[in-house]
């Protein structure tokens, strides 16, 4: 990746599907019966990789409680880099054993045949999908949580952990707390690829400039978490801005 490309970091929060689960023997909703859920809730980190590091870093949430569910993939088709554009990258957090499948599996429920760019990258273009729970610090054999990676790395991704399920914040109508798990988990996963690509390149431009991209996204927000707070003064955040300004 020596020219600019694009990239998404991608996370995706499922509950379960009512009508799914009435056609089925045990209609019992499980986190291990995936092909019984619904999406939620999108979120997705854009921006463009360099070797000097990332660049144009934008956030998105998209939730059921404003978009069906159809139209939050449809919205995330339209945000998604051209998969046919070579240097292109998704990169997720157990996204090839979850978040791929279901947005693959989603995508047929609802007939959306013609969402190319969500179709193309859901059959994983050679090389392109980088889940870092199976290419990256722990390895295929490893499962680590990203919480327990983020933590690993020095960072917490969220400090006051969910304390309910997602369907019951759902059920509680309580989107922001959503909206904001989602968010943090793709935020999460940007700032260990960034660190991880510094380990892969040698180059701490990547992990410098991935801290300083999410600093001004967590500006701002209506925190119902400790971890935006956390993060937006975070110790990483000046040690970021002080690798950034050394000379080269």
């Amino acid at each position: 990746m020596n020219d600019g490309h694009r990239f998404t970091v991608l996370d995706i929060e499922t509950i379960p599907c009512a009508d799914a689960l009435s056609m089925t023997v045990k209609g019992v909703a499980s986190p291990r019966r995936q092909a019984l859920h619904r999406i939620c809730s999108v979120a997705v980190i854009n921006g463009i990789e360099t070797a000097e590091g990332f660049s144009d870093v934008e956030s998105g949430v998209f939730t059921r409680d404003r978009l069906e569910e159809a139209r939050i993939l449809g919205c995330l088709d339209i945000v998604l880099p051209d998969p046919d554009i070579a240097g292109s990258r998704i990169i997720t957090y157990n996204g090839t054993a979850h978040d791929l499948r279901l947005l693959r599996l989603r995508q047929a429920s609802l007939w959306m045949f013609s969402a190319r760019k969500l179709a193309r990258w859901c059959t994983s273009p050679s090389g392109r999908h980088f889940d870092l729970m199976k290419v990256g610090f722990g390895g295929p054999s490893e499962r680590w949580s990203l919480v327990d990676l983020c933590a690993g790395l020095g960072f917490p991704v969220r400090e006051g952990h969910l304390k309910s399920s997602i369907a019951s914040m759902v059920s509680q109508d309580r989107w922001d707390v959503v909206a904001e798990h989602n968010l943090m988990d793709v935020v999460g996963t940007f700032l260990a690829y960034g660190t991880w690509r510094s380990v892969e390149t040698g180059n701490d431009q990547f992990a410098a400039t991935a801290w300083t991209s999410i600093a001004g996204m967590l500006e701002g927000f209506t925190s119902v978490n400790v971890g935006h707070a956390g993060l937006s003064s975070y110790h990483l955040l000046e040690e970021a801005r002080l690798r950034l300004r050394k000379p080269r």
